[in-house]
């Protein structure tokens, strides 16, 4: 099976580049150079409706929350199920400020969005993506005996969120400042094989609970599918 793999990030450019590596196992997937801004830019300005309407051939099939702010770039690899293990290593090589005797004011910067791992057949068929997901959810509604304290759910088809064991609670990306960084960094995303195919599971996910959690469609997923042509490369729908 061949999957999807796409990264979303805003990049601010200070003087010299910044490069990305991405890794499944010891297989480089791709390293990338920065060294032009890749900015938000707000949508929807005039919109007051707090929810937008996913189509696929005319037909409502998804309602999720807007999300107002698109990057005008995304990276998208192709890749083989064969080189995919338990998880994929982002290196990001980020020297580039104006720090002088401890005071610093310029540098470049990254911040991530999304990133998503996808079957390319999901992600070229936006119809047969929401009948695995309805099926997830029927089957999770069915079984699901619930976490400690929370009735939890991941975000498909990526969650950069964080599981925090001290508090037994499942911290949001959006609360992540960690993932806006002026500095040079590694993380990882752990993957999972679930329901016959890959995916990215929240960091430090209990793998107890893993088969107890529903997935929601990430409305930052959506978003990009719907609002912008920055997806429809592979979109056959569009």
């Amino acid at each position: 099976m061949k999957y999807i793999l796409g990264l979303i990030f805003e990049y601010h450019h200070y003087k010299k580049p910044s490069y990305l590596k991405i890794f499944t196992g010891d297989t480089l997937i791709d390293d990338i150079k920065l060294e032009d801004n890749i900015p938000f830019k707000d949508h929807n300005k005039n919109n007051h409706d707090d929810t937008m309407i996913v189509y696929c051939k005319k037909k409502p099939i998804w309602t999720y929350k807007k999300n107002t702010q698109h990057v005008n770039k995304c990276f998208l690899y192709e890749i083989d199920e064969t080189a995919l293990n338990d998880r994929m290593v982002f290196d990001i090589t980020n020297d580039d400020n104006n720090y002088t005797n401890g005071f610093m004011n310029k540098f470049s910067y990254i911040k991530f969005q999304q990133i998503f791992l996808i079957p390319k057949e999901y992600f070229l068929n936006l119809e047969k993506l929401h009948d695995k997901i309805l099926l997830q959810q029927k089957k999770q509604q069915t079984c699901k005996q619930g976490l400690k304290k929370n009735d939890l759910y991941f975000s498909y088809p990526g969650d950069l969120g964080l599981y925090d064991e001290k508090t037994d609670d499942y911290v949001r990306m959006d609360d992540l400042f960690e993932f806006k960084r002026e500095d040079s960094f590694v993380f990882e995303l752990p993957i999972k094989y679930i329901d016959g195919i890959y995916v990215f599971i929240p960091r430090n996910f209990p793998p107890e609970y893993i088969d107890q959690c529903e997935w929601e469609m990430s409305s930052i997923f959506l978003s990009y599918y719907a609002k912008t042509n920055l997806l429809n490369i592979y979109n056959e729908d569009q």
